[in-house]
């Protein structure tokens, strides 16, 4: 008999990803609402002597969403989005459905084109941000600021952009309605990260407005500093993820080498891949040698009492549906009917695979799914690689005990 999913299992029809559809649902009314009836009939007076028209601004909130910069902090890995800038530069050029209308096209451009985005986390984003983009606008506005030379002018930007940064609200909810789960440790990052988003965001955003307020071509001097810096970022981030995907490996083979209880071991290298690769369930299930014998699987939940060597017929092995590979990223969504319910029975939406390969036999599978919904939509190249090198690790472990016994 399959296992249960646990995603739906005693929580009836109204599973955690269709609440986050209902909750999407109402921020897109909340979102139509403000802009129908606050945001859009509100009176554009220039502050500036430049105007940016709504394509452009799309194209700037389409670079934003479409290329974030990821941030390290801690163990936890957030992609940020440099809204904030192309926000404070249209609101002090231009109309606010013009702010509105560039950022829901450059959004939607931006995850028609991406790789990993998921419909629902899509659409989520989409909803809140709108939201947020027309508030950011009610708050600039409100505070009547007279240019970005005045102090009015930056106060009404860094408002903006705080209020923007209040995403973070929605996102929390959807975290504990999607995971069942959230941590004050996950608050205090979060709230911590949108505050200094909202700073550094919003001052890039009102230097180049003074820029173009002052004189356009001034600000094509910020291009190449600019870029340099972000590309410097980008190999200290590459770098710090090499480290510490050395560490992960060297960490999991001395516990290979130095625990002398296969099954301890394999908890401690499963307990190390969640927090490694930010999932929410490992497992490792090891195949019998003769048709005779069952298979065992050990299953490691974030907040969940971990099952360890648990006996299995060969009539519920379904770790071998990726027999021809040593490693791949699947999705629910993108997956065949086999795989789908593979994961489905794991509650997990993506994960990545791996079949443990020995001399003559294959000697198990390795799994881990469920990305945090809170900070990434999905594994990418970068994890499985290091995946694959732990499968492999794992596999020569594996084989050893079993030559070994």
């Amino acid at each position: 008999m399959a296992d249960p999913d646990p995603t739906e299992a005693g929580r009836g029809v109204f599973t955690p990803e269709r609440r986050i559809w209902a909750f999407t649902g109402l921020l897109t009314l909340a979102a139509v609402c403000v802009w129908i009836f606050v945001a859009g009939p509100m009176t554009h007076i220039p502050l500036a002597n430049f105007h940016i028209p709504w394509w452009a601004l799309a194209l700037l909130f389409f670079a934003a969403e479409r290329w974030p910069v990821a941030v390290l902090m801690r163990n936890s890995s957030f992609n940020v989005c440099l809204n904030e800038v192309p926000l404070v530069i249209g609101l002090f050029g231009s109309a606010p459905y013009e702010v509105g209308l560039g950022y829901a096209l450059g959004a939607a451009a931006a995850a028609a084109t991406g790789l990993t985005a998921r419909p629902v986390r899509t659409a989520f984003n989409l909803a809140q941000s709108v939201l947020f983009i027309a508030l950011a606008g009610i708050a600039f506005h409100s505070l009547t600021p007279v240019s970005p030379l005045e102090v009015s002018g930056w106060i009404a930007a860094y408002a903006a952009a705080v209020v923007l940064n209040m995403t973070f609200v929605p996102t929390l909810v959807a975290v504990r309605v999607f995971e069942g789960r959230l941590t004050w440790e996950t608050v205090r990052e979060t709230v911590g990260l949108s505050g200094l988003g909202a700073a550094v965001n919003g001052g890039f955003g009102l230097v180049a407005a003074v820029l173009l307020w002052t004189d356009p071509k001034l600000l094509m001097l910020t291009v190449l500093p600019v870029a340099a810096l972000v590309s410097l970022y980008h190999s200290y981030t590459a770098e710090r993820r090499r480290r510490e995907a050395v560490e992960f490996l060297r960490g999991a083979g001395d516990v290979f080498r130095t625990t002398p209880e296969l099954e301890a071991a394999i908890l401690s290298v499963l307990r190390s891949g969640i927090h490694a690769f930010r999932a929410t369930v490992a497992q490792l299930t090891i195949f019998p040698s003769l048709e005779n014998e069952q298979a065992f699987r050990t299953t490691v939940r974030v907040d969940e009492d971990d099952d360890v060597m648990v006996a299995l017929p060969l009539s519920d092995l379904d770790d071998l549906l990726e027999a021809e590979s040593d490693g791949i990223i699947v999705h629910r969504a993108k997956s065949v009917f086999m795989t789908q319910e593979m994961l489905r029975r794991r509650g997990v939406e993506d994960a990545m695979v791996a079949l443990l390969r020995g001399r003559d036999r294959i000697l198990g599978a390795l799994f881990v799914g469920g990305h945090s919904a809170a900070y990434v939509d999905s594994f990418d190249d970068r994890d499985l690689k290091l995946f694959r090198n732990l499968a492999v690790q794992t596999a020569a472990v594996l084989e050893k005990g079993h030559v070994e016994n």
